[in-house]
């Protein structure tokens, strides 16, 4: 896959000092670009053309006009929305005209796979909803997702801060409610429910 140039707007110095740090370490990463205000952002995606733009979605910084003229600098740009909570809504983030959404509460390794999803083309809805829509655990949707990208339980629970053991057991819960065998039909499962 293509490195990618990434935007995040935020006005939080400490958070955009972090997802710099975190995303400047990723191989599929050739640039991490920061702003702390609209009209920083709408100059740096005129400069940089930003294949992904991660804007905060609990401030004003992902007002429509904000995303319309963040487009306008740059129409190539696919937006994806950040909030601190795991129960973000679907329509509510599909009306400010985005391509997907995630919570600030999940793991880097789990950020960093909505990023490229989105930057490949694809929205990134359905791990956004509340577990009461989907019938899954927000580590479970985490756990599927890793799964979907080959990682090993050891990497799973190193990506999630968790035991192996933890991990083992929602995998279990996964194959359950998937009705799934396996690793491969679990994810086969999962795209087919359109959780992953």
């Amino acid at each position: 896959m293509r490195r990618l140039r990434i935007l995040v707007l935020d006005p939080d110095t400490t958070v955009r000092v972090g997802v710099r740090c975190l995303l400047g370490q990723e191989s599929w990463v050739a640039r991490c670009i920061c702003a702390g205000d609209a009209d920083q952002a709408i100059e740096l995606a005129r400069r940089y053309e930003p294949h992904v733009a991660l804007l905060d979605l609990d401030r004003t910084l992902s007002r429509p006009e904000v995303i319309g003229a963040l487009r306008g600098a740059c129409d190539g740009t696919r937006f994806l929305l950040a909030a601190d909570g795991s129960d973000l809504r679907i329509d509510a983030c599909r009306t400010l005209g985005v391509h997907g959404a995630i919570s600030k509460r999940w793991s880097p390794a789990v950020v960093g796979a909505a990023i490229r999803e989105v930057a490949r083309g694809v929205s990134h809805w359905p791990y956004v909803r509340q577990a009461s829509e989907t019938g899954f655990r927000h580590h479970e949707l985490s756990v599927l997702r890793l799964l979907a990208e080959g990682r090993t339980n050891a990497e799973i629970a190193g990506c999630m801060h968790l035991a192996e053991d933890t991990v083992k057991r929602h995998t279990r819960a996964l194959y359950g409610k998937l009705d799934a065998r396996n690793r491969a039909s679990a994810v086969a499962a999962g795209r087919r429910l359109g959780v992953i």
